[in-house]
C-alpha cells in the first residue's frame, strides 16, 4: 500500500477521458469505477430567493418610495415571466448580464451507467472535455464528486489524488485543476501526470512512441526517459477518433439501408422481420418526441453503434480499396447483427470500410461525406509553432497541408520532429492506447503502415492482449506510478499549495510560478547534486526505472545503470537530451535542465 506522510494511505487515481471515466485505488490492476464521461443534465429555475424578496418588498412598501417600488415590482415580474423562460430554453446557463440576479438557474446532473442514458424530458447530454482539454468545469467537478463520493465512497480529505491530463495541456488549466482538488475536495496531496507518460509506464517502458486514439481526438506523443517531447506531439482533434467512426456508421446505415436506429426508451415491443427489412416496432405512447433533445438522441445512437462497432467492425491488414476493397476482403465472411428495434443485417465488406477512415480520412470522407476533424500536428495551421502570424506564402502552404492525416501518418509526422538518433528507439517501442485502437487487426495494420513508411527500420509494437486494458492504460500507469515506494516524496502537499497561494496573493514574483514548476526545478537541482543523496528527491522516471529492475515486465527493456545509485535515486544521465523548442539535442547540463523544466511530467509536458 502506498505511503504518504508516514502513514499507509491508499491514493486515488482518476482518468477522465472524452468517452469514459476510470477511477480506483493505486496499486490495483483495474479501475473499480468505470462510467461514461457524457452525463445528463436538466436546467430549471429557482425563484425561491425572488419570492422571498418580493415578500419582503411588499411588507416594507410603506417605508419605500412608491415610484421606486413600482420599478422593482416591474423588474420582478419581468424576471419571472417569459423572458426568464426563454433564457432557460435557449441557453444552457445564462450569464449574470442575461438574467435577473434574483432568479437562479440551477442544473440537476444525472451521472452513471444506466442513469445518464435514461429518458427524461428535455435532458441534455454533454462531456467535460473539448479537444482533450477541460472545457466545462461544472461537469468535470460533478464527475469527480460522483466517482469519489458516490461510487468509491472514499474520503478525499484523507486520500491523495493522482489525475491525468493531455500532453498538450496548458498551465492555466492545470493550476485551476489543482485549485479544484485542494479547495473543493480538500485533498491532502495532489499530482498531475500526462496520459502519454502513464501509458508508457503501463507498458513497462520509459522510452516509447505512444499512439493514442480515443473518442474525440487522436494523438502521437514520443516519450523519452519518462518525459514527453512537447515539440514532437502530433494530434488531430474535433472528433477525429471513435466519434468519427460512429458518425460514418450512422451515415452508412442511412445511405445504404435507409435506416436510423431507435433507442430502447422509445420501444414498447417488436416483431421479427427478415434481414434488411423495415423493422416492425411499437413505440411507447408516454415518450414525447418533441422533448427529446438532439444531444440525448445522439448519445443514444452512440451507445447503439458502440455495440455494433465492437461486434462487427474490424480494421483491414491491406490497403482498403476506395470502391470495392479488393478480392481479399470480398472473401471475408459476413457477420450478422440485430439492432434494438429488430432491424437485422449481415455485414460483409462494409464492416472494414468505417474503421478505414482512421487511416485514409481524406479519401473516404470526401467520397462518403462526414464531418472532419482539425489537424494540429505542428505542421499545418495559421500560426507557426511560436504563435507568430504566417506570411501569405506560409498560409498557402498551410492550406495545402491542412488535409487530415491518417493515424499512421500522425506517427510519421511526430517521428520527423524528433532527433534522428532517437527514432530507432521510438520505433522499437510503439505503444497503442485508447479504445479506438481496440478494433481487430488494428495493431497489425499500424505495424505494417509504419514499416512501409520507414523502410529499413525495425518496428516493434506493444499492444495489450486484453482490449479492456488498452482502454484504460493511462489509469493503469497512474496506479503503478502512485504506488511506488519513492513516489510519495513527489506529491504536491497541501502545505506547499497554501504557501504558493499566499505568495501569489501577496503579489510576489514567485507567486506567478506554478507549484509544479517550482517542485520540478527543485527536484532536478537536488538530483543533479552529488551531495547528500538522502535529502534529494527522486526523479519519477528514475523511480520507474528502479521499479522496472525489481519487477519483470514481459518484453520490457532493461533500464540502463547510467546515473543510478544504490539508494534508488536517479541522477539525469549525460546522454543527449531533448531540448524543448529547439528540435535538437544537447549533452550539456544547461540543455538538460531546460529540457526537464519545459518537458517534465510535473509541468505537464
Amino acid at each position: 500500500m502506498p505511503i504518504y506522510g508516514g502513514n499507509e494511505v491508499n491514493a486515488l487515481v482518476i482518468d477522465v477521458g472524452s468517452g469514459w471515466t476510470r477511477a480506483g485505488f493505486a496499486g490495483e490492476d483495474t479501475p473499480k469505477c468505470l462510467f461514461s464521461s457524457r452525463i445528463g443534465y436538466i436546467n430549471y429555475e429557482d425563484n425561491t430567493s425572488l419570492a422571498g424578496e418580493n415578500k419582503g418588498n411588499s411588507s416594507s412598501a410603506e417605508a419605500n418610495d412608491s415610484d421606486k417600488m413600482d420599478v422593482e415590482e416591474s423588474k420582478a415580474n419581468d424576471s419571472g415571466g417569459t423572458a426568464s423562460n426563454s433564457n432557460a430554453v435557449d441557453t444552457e446557463k445564462p450569464s449574470a448580464e442575461e438574467q435577473d440576479p434574483r432568479t437562479k438557474i440551477k442544473r440537476k446532473y444525472y451521472i452513471g451507467n444506466g442513469i445518464s442514458t435514461k429518458y427524461r424530458p428535455n435532458m441534455e447530454v454533454k462531456g467535460p472535455l473539448k479537444d482533450g482539454l477541460i472545457d466545462d468545469w461544472d461537469t468535470y467537478e460533478n464527475i469527480w464528486n460522483y466517482a469519489f463520493n458516490d461510487y468509491l465512497r472514499a474520503d478525499t480529505e484523507t486520500h491523495p489524488i493522482l489525475t491525468t491530463e493531455a500532453a498538450w495541456n496548458i498551465p492555466a488549466l492545470r493550476e485551476k485543476l489543482t485549485e479544484l482538488a485542494f479547495e473543493k475536495f480538500k485533498v491532502p496531496a495532489f499530482f498531475v501526470c500526462n496520459t502519454a507518460v502513464l501509458s508508457a509506464f503501463a507498458a513497462g517502458k520509459h522510452t516509447a512512441l505512444i499512439i493514442d486514439s480515443g473518442s474525440q481526438c487522436s494523438s502521437v506523443v514520443p516519450v523519452y526517459e519518462g518525459f514527453a517531447l512537447k515539440q514532437a506531439i502530433a494530434k488531430q482533434t474535433d472528433n477525429f477518433g471513435g466519434d468519427l467512426v460512429t458518425g460514418q456508421i450512422l451515415k452508412q446505415l442511412e445511405r445504404d439501408y435507409h435506416y436510423k436506429p431507435r433507442g430502447l426508451f422509445e420501444i414498447a415491443g417488436k416483431s421479427p422481420v427478415e434481414s434488411m427489412k423495415t423493422p416492425n416496432v411499437q413505440l411507447r405512447s408516454n415518450v414525447d418526441q418533441s422533448c427529446i433533445t438532439d444531444s440525448f438522441r445522439k448519445e443514444t445512437w452512440n451507445n447503439i453503434v458502440q455495440e455494433y462497432k465492437e461486434s462487427v467492425c474490424s480494421a483491414s491488414t491491406i490497403h482498403f480499396g476506395l470502391f470495392n476493397g479488393g478480392p481479399e476482403l470480398a472473401n471475408e465472411p459476413q457477420k450478422p447483427f440485430e439492432f434494438p428495434d429488430g432491424f437485422n443485417l449481415s455485414v460483409g465488406i462494409e464492416r472494414f470500410r468505417t474503421p478505414e477512415v482512421m487511416f485514409r480520412p481524406n479519401e473516404l470522407l470526401e467520397k462518403y461525406g462526414g464531418d472532419t476533424g482539425s489537424s494540429d500536428n505542428n505542421i499545418a495551421g495559421k500560426k507557426n509553432v511560436n504563435g507568430e502570424q504566417q506570411s501569405s506564402s506560409q498560409e498557402q502552404n498551410s492550406k495545402d497541408k491542412q488535409k487530415l492525416l491518417g493515424i499512421h501518418e500522425l506517427a510519421v509526422a511526430s517521428l520527423s520532429r524528433t532527433d534522428i538518433d532517437l527514432r530507432p528507439h521510438l520505433l522499437g517501442n510503439v505503444v497503442l492506447s485508447g479504445g479506438n485502437t481496440a478494433f481487430p487487426l488494428f495493431s497489425e495494420r499500424i505495424s505494417a503502415e509504419l514499416m512501409n513508411a520507414t523502410p529499413g527500420s525495425k518496428v516493434r509494437l506493444f499492444s495489450a492482449t486484453s482490449l479492456s486494458e488498452r482502454k484504460f492504460m493511462p489509469w493503469l500507469g497512474g496506479s503503478i506510478l502512485s504506488s511506488l515506494g519513492t513516489f510519495h516524496q513527489m506529491w504536491i502537499s497541501r502545505q506547499e499549495y497554501e504557501e504558493q497561494a499566499r505568495s501569489k496573493s501577496s503579489g510576489s514574483k514567485a507567486g506567478s510560478l506554478s507549484v509544479y514548476s517550482q517542485k520540478t526545478s527543485k527536484s532536478h537541482k537536488s538530483s543533479k547534486s552529488s551531495k547528500s543523496h538522502k535529502s534529494s528527491k527522486p526523479d519519477s522516471s528514475g523511480s520507474v526505472k528502479t521499479w522496472l529492475k525489481k519487477n519483470s515486465f514481459p518484453g520490457s527493456p532493461v533500464p540502463s545503470n547510467s546515473g543510478s545509485h544504490g539508494n534508488s535515486y536517479y541522477n539525469p544521465p549525460s546522454t543527449p537530451t531533448y531540448v524543448s523548442g529547439g528540435g535538437n539535442y544537447s549533452s550539456g547540463n544547461n540543455g538538460r535542465s531546460n529540457a526537464y523544466r519545459d518537458a517534465s511530467l510535473f509541468g505537464g509536458g
